[in-house]
């Protein structure tokens, strides 16, 4: 299984876990400003 699947498999993984656990609000500005940075560094 190459690198980039688990990556994957683990990225959806952690979006179904943040559904179900209740996250606090604090966490959820931490993980979104990682996204947002994430996919800035993507395009550029």
């Amino acid at each position: 299984m190459p690198k980039a699947d688990v990556g994957i498999a683990l990225y959806v993984l952690a979006a179904f876990v943040m559904f179900i656990i209740s996250v606090p609000a604090w966490l959820l500005d931490v993980l979104l400003a990682l996204n947002i940075s994430i996919a800035q560094q993507s395009l550029s």
